[in-house]
Order: C-alpha cells, then sequence, then structure tokens
C-alpha cells in the first residue's frame, strides 16, 4: 500500500519529508501512530496529514507524546507517492524500549542490594571494634586492679602470690560457667492471638504456675493471667487484670506477685499488685529514652525492658549520655529507685531483643528472620563483654519479646503471636 496518491499532494515543492511519530497512550492501552508529509520550498512550509496507524498493545508506560520519530526524505512527489508505509517501526521500538527499562530495573535493584549488604557488613565491623576496644579498657582496669591489690596486700611469699591468683582463675572460671552454652529449639505453647506483637512470662519466685499474658504493645492495659499452663493450654476462662494505665512495649517482667512494666510513651516504670489490684508504686527512670528515640530493632516502644534473675528487677534501657548504647540498671524493688548502673558500647538500636540470664545481658541479633544469634554478652559482674554467636530459632520470623526464667532455666518468647519457650543451656 502506498502512502498517497499524486492528486492529493502539491509539486512544485523542493523537498518532501515523510514523518513517523509514536503515541503511547496508557489510559486507552494503545499504540498509535501517525504519519505526516512535509513538504516545503524557499518561500513557505505545507504539513499535510496522511493517515493515522493503530495498533492494540498492553504496556505500562506512562503518556509520552512523539516517543518516536522516524524521518524518510524524498528527492520528488513521485518517490514519496511510491513508498510504503513503515508499520513495523511501531512495534519494533516499543519491545526495545521494554527490554531498556527492564535491564536498568536489574542494575539498579543490584545496587541496591550490593549498598544493603555493605552497610550490614560496615555495622557487624564497627561492633567489633567496639567489642574490642571495650575488652583492652576493661583488661586494663583488671590488670590495674590485680596490682594494686598485689600492692596493698604486700604479698611476702611467692606461695601466697601463686594462691591469689589462683584464685583469680577460680574466679573466672566461675564467671565463665555463667555462660550460655546453647538454647534448644522452640517449644511452640499456643498460638494466643493473630497480633505480631506480645509478651507472655511466669513469675520465677512464685510456688504456683501462673502465666500472665499481655498482648499488643500499646492501647491495651488488660492483663490476662492463666491458673496453669494446663489451664492455658486447654483454654480454660482467665482471670483478666486491668491496669489503671496503658503500658509501652513488650518489655515487662513479673516478680514476687508484682507486674512491672513501662507507662505508654513516658520513662516513667510502673509496679503493679495482682493481690491488691492496684498500682503501688510508679518513678521516672532517669536520662532514659521514651517514645522509640531507642527501641530495639523493631520500635514498637520498646525503649524500657525489664528483667528479672537471682539480683531481683533490673531494667535495660538507654541513655543520650552514653550515646543511646545499652545501659543496665538495679532497681530497688520497693521504690524502684535506682541502685546501680552499667553502662555497654553496644548500640540498643541494633539489637532485635535483649535479655538477662545469670547476671549476663544478651542481645539478639535480628528479630525477624528465622535463624539467628544471640551475638553479644555483657557481664554485669566484672563488665566484661564477649561475642558468643550462640544459634536461636525464630520459627515464625517475628520475635517482640524474650524473658528469662531463672527456675525453670527457659527462654520465653512471643513469636508472631505464637507462644514459645526455649531450654537454656550453661557452661559447666
Amino acid at each position: 500500500m502506498s502512502i498517497l496518491r499524486h492528486s492529493t499532494l502539491p509539486c512544485a515543492y523542493d523537498v518532501y519529508i515523510l514523518h513517523i511519530g509514536l503515541d503511547i497512550d496508557i489510559s486507552s492501552n494503545r499504540i498509535a501512530g501517525e504519519v505526516w508529509v512535509e513538504i516545503k520550498n524557499q518561500s513557505c512550509s505545507y504539513r499535510k496529514p496522511i493517515n493515522t496507524l493503530m495498533k492494540q498493545e498492553k504496556t505500562r508506560i506512562p503518556k509520552i507524546k512523539n516517543a518516536y520519530i522516524k524521518q524518510f526524505r524524498f528527492q520528488s512527489r513521485d518517490h514519496l507517492c511510491d513508498a510504503p508505509i513503515p508499520q513495523v517501526e511501531f512495534c519494533w521500538k516499543s519491545k526495545r524500549m521494554r527490554n531498556l527499562r527492564s535491564i536498568a530495573f536489574v542494575i539498579f535493584l543490584s545496587l541496591y542490594c550490593l549498598s544493603l549488604m555493605a552497610l550490614l557488613m560496615t555495622r557487624d565491623k564497627i561492633h567489633g571494634i567496639r567489642g574490642l576496644t571495650t575488652f583492652v579498657r576493661q583488661s586494663k582496669w583488671r590488670l590495674n586492679h590485680l596490682l594494686k591489690k598485689r600492692a596493698q596486700a604486700k604479698l611476702p611469699t611467692n606461695s601466697t602470690a601463686e594462691r591469689a591468683i589462683e584464685r583469680i582463675a577460680e574466679e573466672q572460671d566461675v564467671a565463665q560457667s555463667r555462660l550460655i552454652a546453647s538454647l534448644s529449639e522452640p517449644h511452640v505453647h499456643k498460638k494466643f492471638t493473630n497480633s505480631a506483637f506480645g509478651a507472655w512470662m511466669k513469675d520465677p519466685n512464685s510456688t504456683d504456675d501462673r502465666i500472665f499474658v499481655m498482648d499488643n504493645y500499646y492501647r491495651n492495659n488488660k492483663v490476662v493471667v492463666y491458673d496453669s499452663m494446663e489451664h492455658f493450654m486447654a483454654g480454660f476462662e482467665p482471670e483478666t487484670h486491668t491496669l489503671p494505665v496503658d503500658w509501652g512495649g513488650t518489655g515487662h517482667a513479673v516478680l514476687n506477685g508484682h507486674l512491672y512494666f513501662n507507662m505508654y510513651n513516658t520513662s516513667i516504670i510502673c509496679k503493679y499488685n495482682f493481690e491488691r489490684r492496684s498500682l503501688v508504686r510508679s518513678s521516672n527512670l532517669p536520662n532514659s529514652g521514651f517514645g522509640n528515640l531507642s527501641p530495639y530493632q523493631w520500635a514498637g516502644s520498646t525503649d524500657i525492658d525489664f528483667a528479672v534473675d537471682q539480683g531481683g528487677v533490673k531494667v535495660i534501657y538507654a541513655t543520650p549520655n552514653n550515646n543511646w548504647n545499652i545501659a543496665v540498671s538495679q532497681l530497688e524493688e520497693e521504690s524502684l529507685k535506682v541502685k546501680q548502673t552499667w553502662y555497654t558500647d553496644f548500640r540498643k538500636r541494633s539489637a532485635g531483643n535483649a535479655f538477662i540470664a545469670n547476671g549476663v545481658l544478651y542481645t539478639l541479633q535480628r528479630y525477624d528472620v528465622h535463624v539467628t544469634t544471640l551475638n553479644y554478652a555483657f557481664e554485669l559482674r566484672t563488665s566484661r563483654c564477649s561475642w558468643p554467636k550462640i544459634p536461636i530459632e525464630i520459627r515464625y520470623g517475628a520475635m517482640s519479646s524474650l524473658d528469662y526464667n531463672d527456675n525453670e532455666k527457659r527462654l520465653y518468647g512471643w513469636d508472631r503471636g505464637h507462644l514459645v519457650s526455649y531450654q537454656v543451656k550453661f557452661i559447666t
């Protein structure tokens, strides 16, 4: 099919140019091509549309006017009139453009993944450098402390010095035995709710077997209490305690019949008595971050996290004075006042979660992967840190709380609405 008849195109012009324009419209899901002729001489220019080519084709390209224009020059009107319409140009060009966009997208995605991997590797290296710096500083402190003790004692004989060194070695062995050796596979007790976040725990000093469940991390003030694990598994009607204020985060703890929790979006820590059904004490935690200033990786108002062990009630948090690194404070159970504080070099936002077992702080490397590790340990008694890399399985991929029970040597966790626990084995 030729472009046009001779009679439709005037003659006596110097230049004959055939233009092919491509118009892509996503709203009507089509590609339209327009063909026109431009003829001109020294005095004037003349443009005459010939016809419009339509081609139905699925595309995700936004609307672009004249995305592709091809020109054919002819020396005379006869040559122009005998030329065929090159419809194949439209389909070929659109496929090529899609291929180029696909290649560009793959390159961009690859660069993004490489940048993310480099960022994660750099973070691990930074943590390693911080841990090494802390270890060197603590080693110097222990050496100076030992030399000072030996100078004060004025050891008269080598045998006395040898006994002192043996005593120090025995203390180090005792401290080493306080570390976790391994964790068992998660034991899934029950799926409690569809909420991915929450906490459950038991009172390690209680003679009963009550289970305390606190669903979600905000906009809730109802604590569900089951009389025993059997009642919980059988679905018995629980006892409900309504707190006078909403809690924040998932770092709650129960000890000696009292619940310790953080008031939502504040730095106020609270103590609730289950027998009296009342709030018996509240206090401000000095310099503590709150409102997601220093949470765990998944945020969720986890700025303040309680932990209980043989030493009583402790709280895990972060302060601006310590560059938002993890701090651990021992609390007075009656007044909730801070008795002693330990400062670490581990950034709290870098931890997926944390707990304390046998006087040692452990952090979870990631909360949202199926296999991760306990990647950091800080001994409160000696202020010594280590990087144990203890494997832990997160079966459902979202660990929002970890609470250690010293009486059972068991770690309780909330894994995407599933109530799980791990048996803890220590180094012997």
